[in-house]
């Protein structure tokens, strides 16, 4: 292997170190204060819709458990499971599917992710639906 090759790969671990670390720190817990969507991208977007503030909350444990508390209407749902990150992605288990939210913007004590979900409407025409989270850490 050489020398750059090295370096390449421990550059790319650490920036995943650095994620890992900054998701987990202080307990883990991130505010969702403000969720999106994006219907139709790529086949025509429909528009945004769903400005939803204070959307509830994840938790990203340092054992690698994630707690996922979506709040819509004054109604909770928690979702449970074991998360994983990338440079540039977070992987959430839920049951045996996973969603990788893409980090898009990230800083110490704020971020934006963005989960991509094939959806189809009543009809069954199949689309992308693009959430969008605003998070800040608690």
């Amino acid at each position: 292997m050489t020398l750059a090759a090295v370096l390449f790969v421990a550059a790319s671990c650490s920036k995943e170190k650095r994620v890992e670390n900054r998701l987990s720190s202080k307990g883990g817990k991130w505010m969702i204060t403000k969720q999106t969507s994006n219907l139709g991208v790529g086949f025509g977007s429909f528009g945004a819709y769903g400005g939803i503030s204070n959307a509830g909350y994840m938790i990203f444990a340092e054992s690698g458990e994630y707690t996922w508390a979506k709040t819509y209407d004054d109604t909770t749902q928690v979702l449970t499971g074991t998360w994983t990150n990338t440079q540039s992605d977070v992987k959430v288990m839920m049951g045996s599917e996973e969603l990788t939210f893409h980090i898009k913007d990230g800083e110490r004590k704020e971020m934006r992710l963005e989960l991509n979900m094939s959806v189809e409407d009543t009809d069954g025409n199949a689309f992308m639906d693009v959430l969008t989270f605003q998070m800040k850490k608690n």
